[in-house]
Parts: structure tokens; C-alpha cells; sequence
């Protein structure tokens, strides 16, 4: 999901989606001054007993950068 930080310091999240591998996904964002984008990976097994997903692992792809 993409990670928006905007100016002041203040955290967004784009909206996950899920897709089977191999896949390719374009992923488009906006810009204003000083705002800096990120992206996370998470990779999940099964559903607990509440039907969330289960996150087994998850990966930053360096710092948000403009």
C-alpha cells in the first residue's frame, strides 16, 4: 500500500489490496510540495478466527521520498 507523508508530519494510507504472486501492479500518486510517498508490503497466511487476515510479514521499501 502506498504512504503518503504529508507536510507537518502527518501519516496516509492508501488502500491495500490483495492479489495472488506473481502479479504486477501500477500504483499512481499525487504530489504537493513536500509531500513524500512510500511504499509497504505485507504478505498474509489464512484468516484468524475473526475473518482479519494474518500477516506473516511485511516490508518498507526505504524511506518515503519525494
Amino acid at each position: 500500500a502506498p504512504l503518503a507523508e504529508l507536510p507537518g508530519g502527518y501519516p496516509m494510507y492508501g488502500a491495500p489490496v490483495s492479489h495472488a504472486l506473481p502479479a504486477v501492479r501500477t500504483i499512481r500518486v499525487a504530489t504537493t510540495d513536500k509531500t513524500r510517498w512510500g511504499l509497504e508490503f505485507a504478505q498474509t497466511g489464512g484468516k484468524d478466527h475473526e475473518g482479519y487476515p494474518i500477516y506473516e510479514a511485511g516490508y518498507s521499501l526505504g524511506r518515503p521520498a519525494t
